[in-house]
């Protein structure tokens, strides 16, 4: 790889491997939890604790858990983007108004989604730095953090590297957040492939040739 490609896929790289590692350590130190009986043991699948059993939720955790999942919504917005992005030649003019508003705001909402994770992981990293989910979320961080920084580079030097390294890390920020967020990421998981179908059925539409009856 010549040293110019290099220069711009190597801390990509690096983040990627530290990003791998966290969620690796994420997976193989998920502590043993006990049973609904008491004793250390598997869960039956699907069974769910009593009431009395849940674990309480802590003052003011809700608050940082609602920021995490608007957290989420706006980079849902960012992403959108893309799903526009190769239907701006469509001769639906709501499509292109949309796509290009979408153009204009990803980069606003991603330094939105940015912020509050900050927020949101800065609390957990003081509340809850020994608990396994935080790693899975720092690498979640890492990821988005050096997302903007080369979104905000391809700005100023508009290479096709550049924007190869600014999907691969949006793809792997996606994988990371599937294993961090839940069920608030799959819900705008569904939305987005409705809208990705909606999308294509308008585009299908504005591409049929309108029929005239003859008089």
């Amino acid at each position: 790889m010549p040293k110019g490609r290099l220069r711009i896929w190597l801390p990509a790289i690096v983040v990627l491997v530290a990003a791998a590692a966290l969620i690796v350590y994420y997976f193989t130190h998920q502590p043993q939890r006990p049973n609904f009986q008491g004793a250390p043991g598997p869960r039956t699948p699907g069974q769910r604790p009593p009431a009395g059993m849940r674990p309480p939720m802590e003052e003011g955790s809700e608050t940082f858990t609602l920021l995490g999942n608007i957290a989420i919504a706006f980079g849902a917005l960012s992403f959108w983007w893309f799903l526009f992005k190769k239907k701006l030649g469509s001769p639906n003019a709501l499509i292109k108004k949309t796509g290009k508003l979408l153009y204009k705001a990803h980069t606003f909402t991603g330094y939105l989604a940015l912020i509050l994770t900050t927020v949101h992981g800065g609390y957990y990293l003081i509340t809850k730095f020994s608990d396994v989910k935080t790693k899975s979320g720092l690498a979640g961080f890492l990821l988005l953090l050096t997302l903007a920084v080369y979104g905000m580079l391809y700005k100023r030097v508009k290479n096709k590297d550049m924007r190869k390294t600014h999907f691969v890390l949006t793809n792997a920020w996606l994988v990371v957040l599937c294993i961090h967020a839940g069920g608030f990421f799959f819900f705008m998981i569904v939305v987005t492939v409705a809208l990705w179908a909606l999308l294509w059925l308008i585009s299908k539409r504005a591409q049929k040739p309108a029929l005239h009856t003859e008089n």
